[in-house]
Parts: C-alpha cells; sequence; structure tokens
C-alpha cells in the first residue's frame, strides 16, 4: 500500500492501532461525524482479514463522491481498537464498496 491520499489532510484522519485476531495494525481512520454508520472498504477487510457476517438488513448506501449506490451486504465482527494510549473502543463495520463510473 502507497501513502495514503488523507496524508495532505491531518486534520480528517486519526492514527490508531487496529486489533485483529491478537494482532496490531497501525491505521489511518477518516473521522466523519456526519456518518450514521462506521464503514470500511471490502478490500481493506480483505486484506487484514477482518472476519464478517452477513448484514442482516441489507443497506442501500451511496457516497458523496459518486452518484452510484451500493448494496452493503456485510458487516465486520467487534473490533477494537486503540485511538491513544490505553483507551481501547470497540465496534461493527459494514463493508462499503466504493465503486465510481469513470
Amino acid at each position: 500500500m502507497g501513502p495514503s491520499p488523507l496524508s495532505n489532510y491531518p486534520h480528517l484522519h486519526l492514527k490508531l492501532l487496529l486489533c485483529v485476531k491478537q494482532e496490531q495494525f497501525p491505521v489511518l481512520a477518516l473521522i466523519d461525524s456526519g456518518a450514521e454508520q462506521n464503514l470500511s472498504s471490502p478490500e481493506f477487510v480483505k486484506e487484514l482479514i477482518i472476519p464478517t457476517t452477513d448484514q442482516a438488513n441489507p443497506l442501500k448506501v451511496s457516497a458523496l463522491v459518486c452518484s452510484a449506490s451500493e448494496t452493503v451486504l456485510l458487516e465486520t465482527h467487534l473490533l477494537h481498537f486503540i485511538p491513544s494510549g490505553n483507551i481501547t473502543k470497540s465496534c461493527l463495520f459494514l463493508c462499503f464498496p466504493i465503486k465510481c463510473p469513470t
């Protein structure tokens, strides 16, 4: 993986440690206080081998970066992350495929 496109905008992301199956991965998280759900790309979930389950009620989701909408079929298991020091937080993420037409 190359440098994050968010590297030029340090106020938009947070460096944290993502804990997956007894391993910790340093990641950059985009902070969006207006989002209704926590989202992650399926490619990122697959790369880190994050366990998923089928979404009980698939959602139709769209992003501001493109007009196409996608159906979210998977969600991660409960993930733990460390934003700072001894603080540990947990949440689920929906696997949201962003596919913008070219």
